[in-house]
């Protein structure tokens, strides 16, 4: 069955992604406001406990084995389609299962509340606040994991306002609670407490909000069905296979390179590949709308729709990330000097080959999207999969020989392997010829990558003389005037090159919107 009147941008596009540049925004402030205030009132040491714990404890939310996305996609198959006899049983049996994964980060929290502090040498009289902080957290964790489902529900329901409202609202909270805290001479095991019952409210509120958009879906354990686990795990399985693997990928650079140079190189590696990842980052709150939108699609059968949501979402994405990949190339050495100095301009090289890697992945981003939302993340994970093999055996091999240079060309060659696996295969699963991908890609993004290119080439050396003969402030100044400059080149050619005159209206239409009452 083919939808009639489907629609290539997911609903509340613009609000939600609005709402997800917010949340990213919001976040950001947050480090940077409360980083200071931690550092100076728990000193050092009791910092040191703080950043590891949240750490350590973030990585159990590894445990919920990739069920949060599963939970997703059919939540969202679900709600398009009506079957509200359906969609009560996913609910309860994710719940359900959910729960019994968070009383095992519980169990675990608590056994690493015994060995940890040990391991990471606390100091002994941090030591028994390190231990309650994990207890405090891993009951966070308990709680949320479970609770994701109704988070996870407000996404498949193209709720991401709502969704980043709630987070909004604690991220700030958290941020407002460290200061007074620490202030008034709190300590570790004040601000766990707080942080886990400003969280659990945070929760609890996704349920209710989850709740008033589908009242008649109610928790009962008569609804659960163990049996729908035997449809959830093939897909939980590879979406923690890919997630996995994507998040190994981000820090084994680094690892790697401390290991065959030294730590040293890996630090000022470690501030490039920072940088360079800046484009995929802000790529992000875009293309988080279109996962449940396909996912709907595909429970529709809308192979149509599938296919054009997916033409069109590759096209803002590379539109997003590719001129901040361009701005990030070009102005890389300037704004190294401006951000932490002179001397880690030698990473330089590797940030402008780290930055044409990101724009290539932009070219896979949506097909990954439209994959793991069509319930298929098996084809994904797998590519991934070849890609790591490939960057962790070249990131040694070129690493011993040509340091960060090397690692980063051992990661545009696994991306290019990357993308050269995915994109094939997806172009076939989604009913769309690799051809008339890259033709409509290069269509939209040739001439704006062109013109903003040599804009950017053009401004480059003037900027880094410029930077380097006056103060900090100046140079921040003209550094951002610059990149600014880049982007609303690329971004204006794209807008009357790259969209139609339709999509453009559709465009106006949509912000204009974004204000208005939902219907």
């Amino acid at each position: 069955m083919v939808g009639q009147g489907s629609t290539r941008l997911p609903r509340r596009f613009g609000r939600n992604t609005l709402s997800n540049y917010a949340m990213t925004i919001v976040s950001l402030l947050v480090a940077v406001v409360t980083t200071p205030v931690l550092t100076h009132h728990l000193g050092l040491r009791g910092y040191g406990v703080w950043v590891i714990t949240l750490s350590v404890i973030s990585y159990l939310e590894v445990l919920e084995l990739g069920l949060g996305n599963t939970t997703v996609v059919f939540v969202a198959r679900h709600a398009s389609t009506g079957d509200h006899v359906a969609l009560q049983r996913t609910v309860n049996t994710s719940f359900a299962a959910l729960t019994g994964f968070g009383v095992v980060a519980l169990i675990v929290a608590v056994a690493l509340s015994f060995v940890l502090p040990g391991a990471i040498h606390v100091a002994l009289n941090l030591r028994d606040q390190a231990q309650w902080l994990l207890i405090l957290l891993g009951l966070d964790m308990a709680v949320s994991i479970p609770m994701d489902t109704f988070g996870g529900g407000l996404i498949a329901l193209q709720r991401y306002d709502l969704m980043n409202a709630s987070l909004i609202v604690v991220s700030v909270c958290h941020a407002v609670s460290w200061v007074l805290i620490l202030t008034n001479g709190g300590g570790l095991i004040a601000l766990g407490i707080t942080t886990v019952a400003i969280s659990i409210v945070g929760q609890f509120s996704r349920f209710v909000l989850f709740r008033r958009l589908l009242p008649n879906v109610k928790l009962s354990p008569r609804m659960v069905d163990w049996g729908l686990l035997r449809t959830f795990v093939p897909l939980s399985a590879w979406n923690t296979v890919g997630s996995f693997l994507g998040d190994f990928l981000d820090y084994v650079n680094v690892l790697i390179l401390s290991v065959v140079r030294n730590a040293a190189t890996a630090g000022i590696f470690s501030v490039g590949e920072r940088l360079s990842l800046l484009g995929g980052t802000l790529a992000g709150p875009m293309t988080a709308g279109y996962f449940p939108h396909v996912a709907e699609l595909s429970g529709q059968n809308d192979v149509i729709g599938l296919r054009e949501a997916t033409l069109l979402g590759s096209r803002l994405v590379m539109g997003t990330t590719i001129p901040l990949c361009l701005v990030i190339g070009f102005l890389a050495q300037s704004t190294l000097h401006v951000w932490v100095g002179p001397a880690f301009e030698g990473v330089v090289p590797s940030v402008r080959i780290l930055a044409v890697a990101g724009a290539l992945a932009s070219v896979a981003t949506m097909m990954r999207t439209a994959l793991v939302g069509a319930a298929s993340p098996k084809v994904p994970a797998l590519a991934m999969a070849v890609a790591t093999v490939v960057d962790v055996t070249l990131t040694v091999i070129l690493g011993i020989q040509h340091g960060m240079f090397g690692v980063a060309l051992a990661s545009l060659i696994a991306g290019v392997v990357y993308v050269g696996i995915l994109v094939p295969i997806a172009c076939r699963k989604l009913t769309i010829g690799t051809f008339t991908l890259f033709r409509v890609l290069a269509r939209s993004h040739l001439l704006p990558l062109v013109v903003a290119g040599a804009v950017g080439w053009s401004l480059s050396q003037p900027l880094l003389s410029y930077v380097s003969s006056h103060g900090r402030f100046a140079g921040i100044c003209m550094l951002v005037a610059t990149g600014s400059a880049i982007l609303i080149t690329y971004l204006v050619i794209f807008v009357f090159t790259g969209l139609s005159r339709k999509e453009r209206r559709d465009g106006v239409a949509r912000l204009r919107r974004i204000r208005a009452p939902e219907a």
